[in-house]
């Protein structure tokens, strides 16, 4: 009877210290970067520009393409990595506590220097494409609202003119982006959530406490009878990843996209994209895991298999001699 709440228990502690596992890795900023990469967030967030900037699109002279297009021109993958490692540092430093003060400043004046320039660039190439004016387009020329209609002819004392104006609808543009982009003072939700993932963190390390202590006592009180009731117990642990990572991980990623998606339907297909990514990586986490752990299992299944023979070996031995 003992054994048998054991292995109920282990089954458990085991399937459990994995999700913990696959959640602790959430706190590493160079594994959420690495991830980031590997499902690449960079082309998902550039491909829907529509979606991540309608305001942009909608007051824009600018197509989604294009829009894209100056994007990636101004902020490459590298820089868009570079910002999300030190952005996912000094939050999740302070967000596991393992900082006192959220501190995060980035420097976004560059970036905004290179999107003046690109969009500058934009223009005028769609402005080099335009007809040329008649004379009687000249009294209603202007660029004071985007594009205008026709290009000046280049005796035009205006045409000198042309670049600078463009240049100053870039700076339009992009005059509500920030400078410097800082973390600014938490608010109370923040602090909530801080303190959730410090507890949750704490959880996760006395699981893991657990299942070791209750893995070495079992050792200890049943020694070698123990391996093939661990056996059991991996396997059928690493049966439950498989099975939570098949249908678990869906039922998460439903809920936390209707979740996020409820007052936000304008952006809902980005938001849904976004979560089926992260969900892909965590349940790719857990199902190496369960390789692992039906390993174990296989292992402890060997060793129980020599240690049984070498047992029925040993009264045979001993009547021989």
């Amino acid at each position: 009877m003992l054994k048998l709440i054991f292995n109920f228990i282990l089954i458990w502690l085991v399937f459990l210290s994995s999700l913990g596992y696959v959640a602790y890795q959430l706190q590493k900023p160079s594994f959420l970067v690495a991830e980031a990469r590997q499902v690449r967030l960079y082309d998902r967030l550039t491909g829907q520009i529509g979606a991540v900037l309608p305001k942009a699109t909608k007051d824009s002279p600018f197509t989604d393409a294009e829009l894209k297009d100056i994007i990636t021109q101004s902020i490459d993958a590298n820089a868009f990595y570079d910002f999300t490692n030190q952005a996912a540092t000094a939050y999740l430093d302070w967000l596991t506590g393992r900082a006192d003060t959220l501190t995060f400043n980035y420097n976004f004046t560059p970036t905004k220097s290179r999107l003046n320039d690109t969009i500058t660039e934009k223009l005028l190439a769609k402005y080099n494409n335009l007809p040329t004016c008649q004379t009687k387009d000249l009294h209603t020329w202007s660029t004071a609202n985007g594009l205008p209609s026709c290009q000046l002819p280049a005796s035009n004392v205006q045409s000198n003119d042309v670049e600078s104006a463009f240049r100053n609808q870039a700076t339009t543009l992009t005059r509500d982006l920030p400078d410097q982009l800082t973390a600014g003072v938490p608010s109370p939700q923040l602090l909530q959530t801080r303190k959730d993932v410090i507890e949750a963190l704490k959880v996760i390390k006395f699981i893991w406490l657990v299942t070791a202590a209750f893995l070495a006592l079992y050792l200890l009180i049943f020694r070698s009878r123990a391996f093939f009731s661990l056996a059991v117990i991996f396997l059928i642990a690493g049966l439950l990843e498989i099975g939570f990572s098949l249908i678990g991980w869906e039922w998460l990623r439903r809920l936390v996209s209707d979740s996020l998606t409820k007052n936000n339907q304008a952006v809902a297909a980005f938001i849904v994209d976004m979560v089926s990514a992260g969900i892909e990586v965590l349940k790719t986490l857990l199902g190496n895991l369960s390789i692992i752990t039906l390993s174990l299992g296989g292992l402890f299944l060997i060793l129980g298999v020599v240690y049984a023979v070498k047992r029925k070996a040993k009264p045979v031995l001993t009547r021989l001699s």
